[in-house]
């Protein structure tokens, strides 16, 4: 329940609050964004029906997920370091531009 009120806190405080800068607002979006890339594992792996899905594959999809999100937050913390906008991961980046509006740059 916690998590959830802090996901909507964010959500509507941070990444629609058009006088927090846009660097925070979308560095907030992408981070909610993979929060829900995270379910995605849990979801597979509890709804795993008396053994339908071979624990093999839960397994890879798990370890996959896990690669994938640290890569991208190494991406994005050496970005964000270098002052620039980490705007260049293909779906959640274009995903995180229809939220909070335009395209790559800092201005609103």
């Amino acid at each position: 329940m916690i998590s959830f009120v802090a996901f909507l806190g964010m959500f509507l405080f941070v990444v629609r609050n058009r006088a927090v800068p846009r660097f925070i607002r979308f560095s907030a979006m992408q981070a909610l964004l993979l929060e829900i890339l995270l379910i995605f594992p849990q979801i597979l792996t509890s709804s795993n029906l008396g053994g339908l899905i071979p624990f093999m594959f839960t397994e890879f999809v798990s370890n996959m997920t896990f690669y994938a999100i640290a890569t991208i937050v190494g991406y994005s913390c050496i970005s964000n370091l270098q002052g620039e906008l980490p705007c260049k991961i293909p779906v959640i980046s274009q995903a995180v531009f229809q939220q909070i509006g335009g395209g790559s740059g800092y201005e609103d």
